[in-house]
């Protein structure tokens, strides 16, 4: 109930208040022992928060700043799923992270580390997990204008 309270809030473009809701539902998530909830919510508190910082960018017609809040959210959801050995959903997440980083160009370091990472878990993945995460990184390093390292990862996608 109180997620879709938040979720309302966030289409509605009321972020403040969704930003509130969801840190409650991230506490109530934690009482509960509740990890799934807890790595939804913390990906609505990531987005209320990038929204609200879009909205308040485009307000003062300057550029979007880095938010840690985001990505320490989306540092413990990938926690959460690594814990939890569900290496498809911690994969998705280390992208979204990746994507995140990709808005800014002086956190391409981030971003480098990031893709270490999910190469790292690849190893230990299935073939078609690993086929389809050969291809977003290719898609991503070609979407950047990285032509080299997009094409470094579609040669690993056709040997594997």
């Amino acid at each position: 109930m109180i997620k879709t309270k938040a979720e309302r809030y966030l289409i509605l473009g009321d972020y403040n208040t969704a930003i509130q809701t969801f840190k409650s539902l991230i506490d109530y998530a934690k009482e509960n022992n509740d990890n799934i909830l807890s790595a939804k919510s913390r990906e609505g508190l990531a987005i209320s928060y990038f929204l609200n910082d879009l909205a308040q960018a485009h307000r003062n017609i300057k550029e979007i700043k880095f938010n840690s809040d985001i990505e320490s959210n989306y540092e413990m959801i990938i926690a959460i799923f690594k814990k939890m050995k569900v290496n498809e959903l911690q994969l998705d997440y280390l992208f979204k992270l990746c994507v995140y980083y990709s808005l800014f160009p002086n956190k391409m370091k981030n971003l480098s580390e990031t893709v270490k990472k999910i190469t790292d878990e690849l190893e230990s993945n299935t073939p078609a997990i690993k086929f389809n995460s050969l291809l977003k990184l290719q898609a991503m390093y070609s979407d950047l204008g990285y032509k080299r390292k997009s094409a470094f990862y579609l040669f690993q996608v056709k040997y594997h």
